[in-house]
C-alpha cells in the first residue's frame, strides 16, 4: 500500500513478536433493564487473539456476541474485565488517545448501507480516516483510494462515485477498503456477509483470506453461517447466554464438538444428504425449547434447562473453560461438567 504518514502519537506498549494483538480479560459488559434491573450481557469472558489469526465467535442471536464487538470497540463501556489492544488497555486511556488508536482497531458492519454516507464520493469515504488523523494529504489520499479499491476488486474509477451507485457486495468491498486504509492490526468483522448473496459473499470471504495473508491483520469474525465460520477462521468460540462454552481450532471444533450446545450448533447445519433428517433430530433433542431470557438467567451451567445431560451439579454449579484431555485436543476448551459422557452417548456429531 502506498506510504502514509505515522500520527504523533506515543507508540503502543513494547510487547514481545509473538504476544496477542488482542486480550480480553474476564470481561463483563452490563446494561440497565426494565424496573431498575441490569442485564449481563456478558459476563466474564477472557480471550486472545494472535497477530495474523482469525477468531470466529457464533452463537444464536442475543447470546452477546455484537455486544462483545462493541466492547472490544469501546463502544460500550465494561462493566468489569480488562479489554487489552497492543498491550493497552482501553479502558484507562482518555478519549483523545483512544480516537487515535482506533486507525489500528477498525470494524466492518452486517449493513454497509448503514456505515457509509450516502453523500461523500467513495474516494473520499475510503481514506476519511487518513485525513481525520493527518496522516496523508490531499494528493496522497487519491493515490491510496485508487491503490484499495484495485485491492479489493474494483474498478479505480469508482473513486467519484457515491455508495448509492454501487451493488451490495461493491458497497461492502468499500467498507473493506476503508478499514484498511489506516493499516489496521485487528478488524471486528460483524456479520460482514450475512446481508449478501451466496455467490457473492464466496466473493467477499475470499477477499478477506487474500488481504489477511497480504498485511497479516487479525480478525475478530462474528457470525451465524457456520459453514463460512470454518472456511475463515483459525479458531472458533461458541457463545451461550453471554458465556463462552467451548473453544478450539476450527478443524477440532468442527470434527470433534464437545460441548452438547455446540454439538446442537453443529447439527443444525443441514447437508443435502441422506442424514439430515437424523442430524436435524440430534440438534432438536441437544438444544429443546427456547433460550432463557438475560433477564432470568438459570444458576449453575447456563444451558442446564436444555441440556438432556443436566443434573444436580449443572443446576448448582457453573462450570469453567477448561482443556479437554485425549488426542489432537491442543488448545481445546470447554465449559461443561459432563462433556465425556455427551461425547461416549452421542457418538460422532460432525461437520461435513
Amino acid at each position: 500500500m502506498s506510504t502514509i504518514r505515522e500520527p504523533d502519537v506515543a507508540a503502543p506498549s513494547a510487547q514481545p513478536a509473538n504476544a496477542p494483538v488482542l486480550t480480553l480479560e474476564n470481561l463483563t459488559v452490563r446494561y440497565a433493564g426494565p424496573s431498575d434491573t441490569e442485564i449481563t450481557a456478558v459476563d466474564g469472558v477472557s480471550l486472545k487473539i494472535w497477530p495474523g489469526e482469525t477468531v470466529g465467535l457464533v452463537g444464536e442471536s442475543g447470546c452477546g456476541k455484537s455486544t462483545l464487538a462493541r466492547a472490544v470497540l469501546r463502544l460500550q463501556p465494561a462493566a468489569e474485565g480488562r479489554v487489552v489492544f497492543e498491550g493497552q488497555d482501553l479502558g484507562g486511556i482518555d478519549s483523545a488517545d483512544l480516537r487515535r488508536l482506533r486507525r489500528r482497531l477498525q470494524v466492518v458492519f452486517q449493513d454497509p448501507r448503514a456505515s457509509l454516507d450516502p453523500k461523500m464520493r467513495l474516494g473520499d469515504l475510503i481514506t476519511e480516516s487518513l485525513k481525520l488523523h493527518g496522516l496523508a494529504d490531499r494528493r496522497e489520499r487519491r493515490a491510496v483510494a485508487v491503490e484499495l479499491l484495485g485491492e479489493v476488486g474494483l474498478d479505480p474509477a469508482l473513486a467519484a462515485r457515491r455508495p448509492a451507485q454501487l451493488s451490495g457486495g461493491q458497497q461492502q468491498r468499500i467498507a473493506l477498503a476503508r478499514a484498511l486504509a489506516s493499516k489496521p492490526r485487528l478488524v471486528v468483522l460483524d456479520e460482514p456477509v450475512s446481508a449478501l448473496d451466496v455467490s457473492v459473499q464466496a466473493q467477499v470471504i475470499n477477499l478477506l483470506q487474500s488481504l489477511q495473508e497480504n498485511h497479516g491483520i487479525a480478525y475478530l469474525f462474528i457470525a451465524h453461517n457456520l459453514a463460512v465460520v470454518r472456511h475463515l477462521s483459525h479458531r472458533v468460540a461458541v457463545m451461550y447466554l453471554g458465556k463462552l462454552v467451548e473453544v478450539a481450532p476450527a478443524h477440532n471444533l468442527f470434527a470433534n464438538p464437545v460441548h452438547p450446545y455446540t454439538k446442537a450448533l453443529i447439527a443444525s447445519v443441514l447437508p443435502p444428504q441422506e442424514a439430515a433428517r437424523q442430524r436435524l433430530e440430534t440438534a432438536r433433542r441437544l438444544a429443546p425449547g427456547e433460550v432463557p431470557s438475560l433477564t432470568d438467567i438459570p444458576s449453575g451451567c447456563r444451558y442446564s434447562t436444555r441440556c438432556p445431560f443436566a443434573d444436580q451439579r449443572c443446576r448448582t454449579e457453573e462450570p469453567q473453560l477448561a482443556p479437554i484431555e485425549g488426542g489432537h485436543s491442543e488448545g481445546h476448551l470447554v465449559a461443561c461438567h459432563h462433556w465425556r459422557r455427551v461425547a461416549d452417548s452421542l457418538g460422532e456429531v460432525r461437520a461435513r
